[in-house]
């Protein structure tokens, strides 16, 4: 079944889904692209810096089916509540972007969502 690493903005709660296992991502390119969509918004350098972590280190990867997978928004950033999301993620998976803990280094859980 096909994987898909999901990313949410800390700021303003868009999704977004890199196609591929967790692994299959360096840190580097995941920073990347979170950082293009977070310098649009106004924060300072710093601010910007820790939200680009957060959003990586709250990664979840998903196990999804080819449909499931083609409709993540894959392309582009998404508003989270405008985004076709699999109905069981795990509520726990993606943090509401209004709990400001900037700093957990480990990806978030697995999980696996069948059609």
């Amino acid at each position: 079944m096909p994987r898909a690493v999901l990313l949410r903005c800390p700021v303003c709660d868009a999704v977004r889904a890199l196609v591929g296992d967790r692994s299959d991502w360096p840190r580097g390119d995941l920073y990347a692209t979170v950082e293009s969509h977070v310098r649009d918004h106004s924060t300072d350098e710093t601010k910007t810096a820790i939200r680009k972590h957060r959003a990586v280190a709250e990664s979840t990867e998903l196990v999804v089916s080819r449909t499931q997978l083609d409709r993540l928004p894959t392309e582009r950033w998404r508003d989270r509540e405008a985004a076709t999301l699999p109905e069981c993620l795990p509520a726990d998976a993606m943090p509401p972007a209004a709990a400001e803990s900037p700093s957990a280094e480990t990806t978030g859980p697995r999980s696996r969502v069948e059609d």
